[in-house]
């Protein structure tokens, strides 16, 4: 009788290449290759992104101290000019210096370009564009001005008036301000010599902390950065942030009615009296887009916006 028969199933295992013993000497052959790329990087990381400086005298008590490191970065300005009540690094004017080596400095940013900068008003505070500051943050050596002279200044373009944080005792603008009688060019600092901005205070570690702007800073109004047409109706005379919305709006509106150039056609006349706030003769009684903005910015009637304004040098 047939019987069936039994399969058997067969595995073949194919072998595996053999693997080729890595050279002992291949993590030799990499690492100068390593220490050079991570070379390159540092020396690009310094040169133009963040560096570390050291503070060697006392200016700037006590914010900085004497041997108290900083990180500066050295990208920020390149988007953007100085900000009032920063902390910059600068390469220091040759008059600036009482020795050779005294190349690098750091202060505080106290005015920018067009600032109007006084000292002092009753309190012994320095104002500027005729707001008062008050700087908690600065050595007075037990006196009351918030500086050992009276000034009253007015930055020019281009340039910076930077003071140290220990008032009585820093080679800032101040000391070349009196030092040159009053020549604002060599008692300011070119906003062109300034490496970067110190963010940072990291050493020592039990000091360490971020090197931020005042708030009391936010209290004064930008008439330095003011553009032409926020300064015809008076930016010079803003005192707070809350009234900048208003002043824009405002300088817009005038601008436009004073560049306007209407045209015989209706329809012309109703864009120009659009484009400078007014509701033309056809427009909807219940108003319209431009007197709803106005109400938002808190600005006056159209009709009233067609007017216009009348020691030792160191680190």
């Amino acid at each position: 009788m047939w019987a069936p028969r039994k399969l058997r199933l067969v595995t073949v295992v194919e072998p595996k290449p053999a693997k080729k013993p890595k050279s002992k000497n291949s993590f030799w052959r990499e690492l100068p290759i390593l220490l050079g790329a991570a070379i390159v990087v540092a020396i690009l990381v310094r040169t133009f992104v963040i560096q570390t400086y050291y503070v060697p005298s006392g200016s700037m008590e006590h914010t900085l101290n004497i041997n108290d490191r900083v990180l500066v970065n050295k990208l920020a300005y390149d988007f953007r000019d100085p900000h009032r009540g920063e902390v910059l690094v600068f390469n220091s004017p040759v008059s600036w210096r009482s020795a050779p080596n005294e190349k690098v400095f750091v202060k505080r940013v106290i005015g920018v370009p067009g600032d109007h900068v006084i000292c002092c008003d009753t309190q012994g505070r320095i104002t500027i564009n005729g707001v008062a500051i008050d700087e908690s943050y600065i050595l007075r050596n037990g006196q009351q001005n918030a500086a050992p002279e009276t000034f009253d200044i007015t930055v020019p373009p281009g340039r910076l008036w930077v003071m140290g944080d220990n008032r009585y005792d820093s080679a800032d603008s101040l000391a070349n301000y009196i030092g040159t009688h009053g020549d604002m060019t060599a008692s300011t600092i070119a906003i062109k010599a300034v490496i970067g901005r110190a963010f940072v205070l990291f050493w020592p570690f039990s000091r360490a902390t971020w090197l931020s702007v005042p708030s009391t800073f936010s209290k004064v109004h930008i008439a330095g950065h003011c553009s032409r047409l926020s300064q015809s109706v008076g930016c010079a005379n803003a005192e707070h942030k809350d009234q900048l919305p208003r002043l824009a709006s405002q300088a817009l509106i005038g601008y436009a009615h004073r560049t306007a150039r209407p045209t015989p056609s209706p329809v012309g006349a109703g864009r120009v009296a659009l484009l400078i706030g007014e509701r033309p003769a056809r427009a909807a009684p219940s108003g319209g887009v431009f007197p709803r903005l106005r109400s938002a910015f808190g600005g006056a009637p159209a009709q009233s916006r067609h007017r216009r304004a009348t020691s030792r040098p160191s680190l």
